[in-house]
């Protein structure tokens, strides 16, 4: 298992990089990341097309402002320029704008990775951080019970040199990837960094 996905991850560095180098030195990869309230995680990325990340997920303490001891959080890696922040997610306009979810951004250390952490008013109020931080924004659920939010400069989920969507999924579970070039949440972190790598050298 581990030499596969070391094979894995190699096979997705040599990917990333031969994608980049054929981009325009300004171009920004778009990534797009979906989550639910169950723990079920993809991304997808514009530098691996055809490739499908799941992404990780555990219930674990949340070290942001007023975070709950058990939290769903999922890992996001080491993404460079990263912005913390909350997402507040509110119901339809049929339902009358109601708070439905928390969305939580946690910024990485040296030694912990970035995280998403998913709030749902549907497991109680207990079950929600006493406080928030002092940046948020507001993403607002479709019919299917599915929030898009398209984070911008200064906005919490930014990555600075990515276009990024992210897909709140609150009253549905994410399909499983129906690719069969699925790989593990660690390629998925070495795409960023390789990415991230390659914009820096080229704008040097």
């Amino acid at each position: 298992m581990k030499y596969g996905f070391a094979l894995a991850t190699a096979a997705l560095t040599i990917l990333s990089s031969a994608a980049f180098a054929q981009a325009p030195v300004n171009a920004s990869p778009s990534i797009v990341i979906t989550v639910d309230e169950h723990g079920h995680g993809i991304a997808t990325s514009s530098a691996s097309p055809g490739v499908t990340f799941t992404l990780p997920s555990a219930y674990i303490p949340d070290p942001g402002p007023g975070g709950n001891p058990s939290a769903l959080t999922y890992s996001l890696g080491f993404p460079p320029a990263f912005v913390p922040g909350d997402v507040i997610v509110v119901d339809s306009p049929s339902s009358g704008f109601q708070f439905s979810d928390l969305v939580r951004f946690n910024p990485s250390d040296q030694n912990t990775p970035a995280t998403l952490v998913f709030y749902s008013f549907d497991e109680g109020v207990n079950s929600l951080p006493t406080s928030i931080y002092p940046f948020f924004s507001f993403a607002e659920e479709d019919s299917s019970g599915v929030a898009t939010y398209v984070p911008q400069s200064g906005d919490p989920g930014y990555i600075d040199g990515f276009n990024l969507t992210y897909h709140f999924v609150s009253d549905a579970v994410v399909p499983e990837p129906s690719t069969f070039a699925v790989l593990g949440f660690g390629a998925f972190g070495v795409a960023l960094l390789v990415i991230g790598t390659r914009r820096r050298k080229l704008s040097v």
